[in-house]
């Protein structure tokens, strides 16, 4: 299973709690690196990189909706 969601330990918006959710929505699709390069963003906004797109949200729970919705168009994508 290739890995389409990076996030960075960092991300104080997005918290501890909010990376385990992430991790727990979507398994061995998720990595959690020291940084990823998006400094501004770790300051202000919850946010992860979805193959390499920058998804950005208010808070946690808003960034998982985010996330699905990206990862269920790809999926519909796929079907086609």
């Amino acid at each position: 299973m290739e890995t389409m969601v990076r996030l960075c330990v960092n991300n104080r918006p997005l918290g501890d709690q909010g990376i385990r959710g992430v991790r727990r929505e979507f398994p061995g699709r998720v990595t959690v690196e020291p940084c990823v390069g998006y400094c501004g963003e770790c300051c202000t906004d919850a946010f992860a990189l979805y193959k390499r797109k920058l998804i950005t949200a208010d808070d946690p729970e808003e960034l998982l909706i985010l996330l699905r919705e990206q990862i269920g168009e790809m999926r519909s994508g796929d079907i086609k």
